[in-house]
């Protein structure tokens, strides 16, 4: 039985992990200028993945059901801040409750926690993203459900000792692991699009400047190393009288 726990877990942190960085694709390629309709349209898309791996659950019991939604509701809190947290927490706490069962309080309880640790975590420990290192991201998973452990002390007593005999070895193999992969995975696809954002930004900005040298009613001149003209605008045209096609990679025509 605890294999079968521990398959039964392994599969859904698997589904999580595509779900979630699928979504992460999606969602550092998006540009709104507006950046509080942008976090609740983030809120509600992060609560279908978080709805989306609940209803993928391993039962334990009649009405004791496990699933990623820790993972999930942590690394929420820990990238992308309150107001996604809040939707996603919603949208999690409002299925928990159709649901349903004698697991119905301790899920909540997990829901909560693990949003909540997320959004403490990213308060006190405030960095860029992409700078969370993979031992972080673990002992930030181990810290996450070692609240989901003490959430269980709510279940009742037959099984909350089967949960403890069967489930929690595993919970605490895979998850923190699950926590550590989709998190690095997030934070590199952070990082990637902040590299193309400068990149774009970086082409502008030289677009802009090269537009402001060409219209320049001043000469403007640049040499290489060995004193070879590699630019020369219009108005170095009109002043000093040679064509740009005259001088460009020749020596600065005194």
């Amino acid at each position: 039985m605890g294999k079968e726990a521990l398959l039964a877990l392994v599969n859904n942190a698997a589904l999580l992990i595509t779900f979630v960085v699928l979504y992460t694709v999606f969602y550092v390629k998006s540009t709104t200028s507006r950046q509080i309709p942008r976090q609740i349209i983030s809120g509600f898309l992060l609560g279908m993945v978080t709805v989306g791996v609940m209803l993928n659950s391993w039962q334990l019991s009649p009405g004791v059901v496990f699933d990623t939604r820790s993972v999930a509701l942590g690394l929420i809190g820990l990238f992308f801040g309150f107001i996604p947290s809040m939707i996603s927490a919603s949208m999690a706490v409002g299925l928990r409750i159709l649901m349903g069962g004698e697991g119905t309080i301790p899920g909540i309880s997990t829901i909560l926690s693990s949003v909540s640790v997320g959004l403490i975590w990213q308060h006190h420990k405030r960095r860029d993203s992409c700078d969370r290192s993979l031992l972080e991201l673990y002992l930030f998973g181990i810290v996450v459900h070692v609240f989901m452990l003490l959430c269980m002390l709510l279940l009742p007593s037959q099984s909350r000792e089967t949960f403890f005999e069967i489930a929690a070895l595993p919970v605490m193999i895979v998850y923190p692991a699950a926590t550590m992969i989709v998190g690095w995975a997030m934070t590199g696809q952070i990082a990637r699009k902040r590299g193309e954002a400068a990149e774009s930004e970086l082409a502008s900005t030289s677009e802009r400047l090269a537009v402001i040298v060409k219209n320049s009613p001043v000469a403007i001149i640049s040499l290489d190393l060995d004193y070879k003209v590699t630019s020369w605008n219009e108005a170095a045209e009109e002043i000093f009288g040679w064509k740009c096609s005259e001088v460009l990679g020749k020596p600065l025509p005194y």
